[in-house]
């Protein structure tokens, strides 16, 4: 982990699906109740502070001793490669897309090919999941901006509706 790692601005947070998911799904087992509260805090928590999960993980490393030489995000796709199912599971059809993207180009690198045609095909296919990888991110954006808005824009009625108050009352005065 380097020493300014949580300085680092990251598009999309890999720690709910790669640690935070799997986890929820081994936990529902037992008790589906108190997991989906879980879930739904740790949701919650990250669309309002973007980056709490990772930072969490971050400072739960430092706290058990962790030397500093770990790279999450190195270690987040190991795990997401170990956990086959996590991109299924997932209800996101973006991620559903880079996934299918992913396992053809993996199939297509597999085979070293020696012939050039096969290397224009893995030039498509590479084009294409990184245009499905932005397509996502784009996204993932656009929805944290509308939800801040969404946000600004509830303050604003409560703010609207205070002042409403505040001159019926003054009227009646």
């Amino acid at each position: 982990m380097p020493q300014n790692y949580e300085f680092y601005d990251y598009l999309y947070n890999l720690a709910l699906p790669c640690i935070y998911y799997p986890t929820f799904s081994k936990l529902s087992k037992s008790n589906s109740t108190l997991t989906n509260a879980l879930r739904a805090a740790f949701v919650q928590v990250e669309n309002q502070h973007p980056g709490f999960s990772e930072q969490f993980i971050i400072r739960l490393l430092q706290r058990l001793g962790v030397n500093d030489d770990i790279n999450l995000p190195e270690t987040y796709l190991r795990i997401a490669g170990l956990h086959t199912q996590l991109c299924e599971s997932m209800e996101n059809k973006g991620i559903n897309r880079i996934e299918i993207f992913a396992n053809v180009l993996k199939l297509c690198l597999s085979k070293i090919p020696d012939e050039i045609s096969i290397f224009r095909e893995i030039t498509e296919i590479t084009d294409k999941f990184l245009e499905s990888l932005h397509c996502h991110d784009k996204q993932i954006l656009q929805q944290r901006a509308l939800c801040n808005l969404k946000f600004e824009f509830i303050r604003s009625c409560k703010r609207f509706s205070e002042t409403l108050k505040a001159y019926n009352r003054d009227e009646k005065s």
